[in-house]
């Protein structure tokens, strides 16, 4: 079997030309990731409905900074370890190559030799 990476799974979405503004939401977002803890959570949650913006929402907040972020979209496919990893790890290739190298290759020989018919392909 062929291994297959989704590659729009790994991409930062494109902003829509006609977004609504939300400075609020944006100053939340600053205030959550630029703490004055000295610690700054290199990963955020940002949780709400279905429909309500959370991927429009991170993506205006990411091009506000220009921050270099990895960006890995979830499928329910996606709830196997080894495929989740893979991803995961291909994402953050993306922004910093060659990182975890060598579990790339383990997970992806693992995934490529598991014996389920059934087994999605990534």
């Amino acid at each position: 079997m062929k291994e297959i990476i989704l590659k729009i799974k790994i991409s930062l979405p494109p902003i829509a030309t006609r977004t609504m503004s939300r400075p609020q939401l944006i100053d939340q977002l600053d205030q959550a990731f630029l703490s004055d803890t000295g610690f700054s959570p290199r990963l955020l949650l940002i949780t709400a409905p279905a429909g309500y913006g959370k991927t429009t929402l991170a993506r205006m907040w990411l091009e506000h900074h220009r921050e270099n972020a990895a960006w890995l979209s979830l499928d329910q496919e996606d709830n196997q370890r080894d495929r989740f990893w893979i991803y995961f790890l291909c994402a953050i290739q993306r922004i910093v190559p060659n990182t975890g190298k060598a579990s790339l290759a383990l997970l992806r020989s693992s995934f490529m030799s598991a014996g389920s018919d059934d087994r999605a392909e990534v």
